[in-house]
C-alpha cells in the first residue's frame, strides 16, 4: 500500500477492509501516513474541525490503555496544534 496515496481506488478499499478486520493495522498505516506527509492533512478538501476530530480519535486510539504510544499521540497533537495556528510542520519527524 502507497502510503503517499492513499486516496487511491486500491489504497481506500485496503483501508475500508483493515478498518473493519484489522484495526489495529488500519491506525498504525493512516498514523504512518500522517506521520509521513502531515501538510497533507492541511490541504485535505474535509472541513478543519472534522479533520482535527478524526485526528483526535488518533490519539485516543494510540493513548489506549492496551497501546500507550504516546509519542505517537504527541506526533499527532503537534499536527493539531499546526492546523489550528495554521502553521503545519511539513514532516513530524
Amino acid at each position: 500500500m502507497e502510503l503517499n496515496n492513499l486516496h487511491s481506488a486500491s489504497n481506500l478499499e485496503k483501508m475500508k477492509f483493515l478498518k473493519y478486520h484489522d484495526y489495529d493495522k488500519f491506525m498504525r498505516v493512516l498514523y504512518k501516513s500522517i506521520e509521513s506527509f502531515p501538510e497533507r492533512i492541511k490541504t485535505d478538501p474535509f472541513p478543519l474541525e472534522s479533520r482535527i476530530a478524526a485526528l483526535y480519535k488518533v490519539i485516543d486510539y494510540f493513548k489506549g490503555d492496551d497501546i500507550q504510544e504516546f509519542k505517537k499521540c504527541a506526533i499527532i497533537q503537534n499536527i493539531i496544534n499546526g492546523l489550528e495556528q495554521d502553521d503545519i510542520p511539513s514532516s513530524s519527524k
